[in-house]
Order: structure tokens, then C-alpha cells, then sequence
């Protein structure tokens, strides 16, 4: 927990084993869902952050395809934008869909691709087999 939380803070504690990131003053529920998810060996970081690790490990680095072949061709398009550091409303517009239906797109690939949150999903593809 952070009084003032920022990016380089974030991704700094992150490379030095945090799981969980979030503002001192954030809600009671707020508090919760992050607990949950650390709880559930996923990692919890601000959308921002999140975006800057996703493309850091992306940067040069083209992924093998074979990735895709459980997916259908919606679930592509959706994880293709999550690695261009996409958010789900920019996805959402970009595929004329809500972000409802983006998160249900992913929450399918999550459990295609054996992953739980973005951050997991981009290092599995970045070093597919």
C-alpha cells in the first residue's frame, strides 16, 4: 500500500516480488479484492502498470502462434490487444463489443491458455513453447 502511488514505485516493487500494489486510501472493498486475488496467487497492479510490464515484455519480442489454436478467432483478436498493453475499454471500442463481453472473452482464455490475470497470460505467451 502506497500514500501516493505511481508507476515506477509499482513496477519497482513488482521486480522485487510484491503481488499486490494498490493506494493507502483505496475502499474497503477495493481492499478486499485485492487480498482475494493475492490470495489466489494472481497479482494485483494498477491498470497503468500493469499496461508498462506488459509492454516491457513485449518490445522486440513476437510471440510464436501456437498460442491460438485453442482459441476462437474473438479471443484472439481480444489477447492480441491485451498485447499491445490494450485496455478493456479500448478493446471494447476497438471490437465494437462492451467491456463485458471483453472480460468474458478473457475470462475463456484465462482458462484456455491455463492463466489467471494478464500479467500471466502475456509471460506464458512471450515463452511459449
Amino acid at each position: 500500500m502506497s500514500n501516493t502511488p505511481n508507476d515506477a514505485e509499482g513496477i519497482k516493487l513488482f521486480q522485487n516480488g510484491i503481488r499486490g500494489y494498490a493506494n493507502t486510501f483505496a475502499a474497503k472493498q477495493r481492499i478486499e479484492q485485492i487480498v482475494a486475488t493475492v490470495k489466489a496467487d494472481s497479482v494485483w497492479l494498477g491498470p497503468s502498470i500493469m499496461q508498462a510490464i506488459c509492454q516491457s515484455l513485449m518490445v522486440n519480442q513476437e510471440p510464436k502462434d501456437e498460442w491460438k489454436d485453442p482459441l476462437t478467432e474473438r479471443e484472439i483478436e481480444t489477447t492480441e490487444l491485451v498485447l499491445q498493453s490494450k485496455s478493456n475499454r479500448e478493446i471494447a471500442e476497438q471490437l465494437g463489443i462492451t467491456e463485458r463481453t471483453v472480460k468474458a472473452h478473457l475470462r475463456n482464455v484465462f482458462e484456455k491458455l491455463e492463466v489467471t490475470d494478464r500479467l500471466s497470460l502475456v509471460l506464458k505467451i512471450k515463452n511459449w513453447p
